[in-house]
């Protein structure tokens, strides 16, 4: 039985740990790098949810997933947030697909660039975490 583990995560929680996780320096204007201190509020996203802002200084529009491998994808927080833990847990692409809610090829090609976008210690430091949680080291999805 596939639980709706997505419904039952806070979606403010879960944007702000993704902010944490993908903007760690804080999120910022992709071209002049300002804060959103120096942004307004322009619009929230429909599907996702998120908040887009505009840029005061460039009037850049740019949100929690512009620069990241989560760009141009419909998924609300909670969703990335547990695509990342389904992916770092070994989870198989299929159990992946129907915990998210989304088609395999979303969580395969989502997958193969996140492992495409890491360092090399950042993709040392994921491999081993994925050890732990399973127990084998296992490259393939």
């Amino acid at each position: 039985m596939i639980l709706p583990l997505a419904d039952l995560l806070d979606a403010h929680s879960s944007e702000r740990w993704l902010t944490q996780f993908l903007h760690p320096s804080g999120l910022r204007c992709p071209r002049c790098r300002a804060g959103t201190n120096e942004a307004r509020l322009f619009r929230r996203g429909r599907r996702t949810r998120l908040i887009d802002y505009r840029c005061n200084r460039c009037d850049t529009v740019y949100n929690l997933y512009t620069g990241t491998f989560f760009f141009r994808k419909q998924l609300n927080p909670q969703q990335a947030l547990l695509l990342l833990r389904g992916i770092q847990k070994g989870d198989s692409v299929m159990s992946i697909a129907m915990e998210v809610g989304v088609s395999r090829r979303s969580v395969y090609n989502l997958a193969r660039c996140l492992r495409g976008n890491l360092g090399h210690e950042a993709q040392a430091q994921f491999e081993l975490s994925r050890t732990r949680a399973t127990g084998c080291r296992d490259d393939l999805l």
